[in-house]
């Protein structure tokens, strides 16, 4: 005789199950402090993007998107370490970025070879005046 399926779990069920489960995971923020309490930092630093796209539409090209999101990646790792976004962002487009210290202890004998591609749109055009910058590590 077949056997019978058992009855589809509620989500609810689901989530209580798998709490359970990695209970120690999920709660690890309560002991270990650098653990943040949600992951609503992922979806601040996709913001942006999403923000952009609904404002235009879209990017007008590719490395346009990929330049967007390498900014705002750079604005995002400043803002996790806790410094301030203008003087880094000024720092950076002067050749001494912020580079964090796992990156910088990679290759500690030569700079990295970075270059910060700065956008300015112009309200009377549609066209991007792209400067690009090379970016070495800073002393």
């Amino acid at each position: 005789m077949p056997r019978r399926a058992s009855p589809k779990k509620s989500r609810a069920r689901n989530l209580v199950e798998r709490l359970q489960v990695r209970k120690d995971a999920a709660l690890r923020f309560l002991h270990d402090f650098r653990v943040p309490f949600s992951n609503n930092q992922a979806g601040r630093d996709i913001r942006m993007v999403k923000v952009q796209q609904k404002i235009s539409g879209t990017f007008r090209s590719e490395r346009a998107a990929q330049e967007f999101c390498r900014i705002r990646g750079y604005i995002s790792t400043v803002k996790k370490h806790g410094l301030p976004v203008l003087e880094c962002l000024r720092q950076a487009l002067e050749g001494r970025p912020f580079l964090p210290q796992a990156a910088a202890a990679a290759s500690p004998a030569s700079p990295p070879n970075v270059t910060l591609r700065t956008a300015t749109l112009h309200r009377s055009s549609t066209t991007a005046v792209l400067r690009s910058v090379p970016l070495t590590a800073s002393p």
